[in-house]
């Protein structure tokens, strides 16, 4: 039994303070020795082990729920603001079709009505060699003239070459 010597206190006070020195040194190693024998025990027990790996693995799952939960409500969001925009974007083109059909069929009946307007013959002024009902043995005789036969009426092709012109114009 040792005792520490305290010069300025009286020998009534060291007893008492010996024994407050001695809860303070047990105060101070008995948390650091409580703490050894904990982990000592937590190492050595394989339930406690199991037990700490499952709370470990429980913490995790919680994670990775409450992230992929969050990303789900983004994403959610996230498509349904674009689905609105695509649906207002598809409305803006089929009006922009809808426009150019409409201008179209307009070109086309104007150019159409344009068309059975003009003559169907082309109107020229005739030679006056040609006007003479019969000609003599001096008026030479005109050469005679080569008609082309179409397949198609010129009304066809007009017709044709507004359509083409029209496919190939690009809708914007």
């Amino acid at each position: 039994h040792t005792h520490t010597h305290f010069p300025l206190i009286l020998p009534s006070e060291r007893f008492t303070f010996s024994i407050l020195s001695f809860h303070l040194q047990l105060l101070v190693v008995s948390p650091q020795a409580s703490h050894q024998e904990f982990s000592k025990l937590k190492q050595s027990n394989s339930e406690a082990n199991d037990r700490e790996e499952v709370l470990k693995k429980l913490a995790s799952a919680h994670d990775s729920y409450v992230e992929i939960t969050s990303n789900l409500r983004e994403g959610t969001k996230f498509y349904n603001d674009l689905t609105e925009i695509l649906l207002k974007f598809q409305n803006k083109c089929s009006d922009i079709v809808f426009a150019r059909k409409t201008e179209r069929d307009e070109l086309l009946k104007d150019l159409q009505q344009s068309i059975a307007r003009e003559p169907s013959a082309p109107s020229f002024n005739v030679p006056v060699y040609q006007t003479n009902p019969a000609p003599t043995a001096a008026d030479p005789t005109p050469a005679p003239r080569t008609v082309f036969v179409s397949s198609q009426s010129s009304m066809g092709r007009w017709e044709d070459q507004i359509r083409g012109q029209l496919c190939t114009k690009e809708v914007i």
